[in-house]
């Protein structure tokens, strides 16, 4: 899973990281950081978690992973239903 992975389930779930931020009160750094690993917030990382129904761990590997993006099942998954409803 890649960087582009994450994008592409922001855009099909509807948020993005400036949003998360300013739903939680927190700086929009604060939680590019957390997201990146240079920093560690528990309360973030939950709400991370919980947006991309992934854990914290992966989710970290895969924002600091460049590239194009692995067409994972779940991916796959989330495509077909987002142009079935397109």
């Amino acid at each position: 899973m890649t960087r582009t992975n994450l994008k592409v389930i922001m855009q099909i779930k509807g948020f993005n990281l400036t949003a998360l931020a300013s739903k939680m009160s927190v700086s929009t750094t604060s939680v590019f950081d957390t997201i990146a690993g240079r920093m560690s917030s528990k309360r973030i990382e939950s709400a991370l978690e919980e947006a991309f129904d992934l854990p914290i761990d992966t989710i970290r590997k895969a924002w600091n992973t460049q590239g194009r993006p692995v067409m994972t099942p779940e991916i796959k998954a989330a495509l077909a239903s987002f142009t079935k409803s397109a």
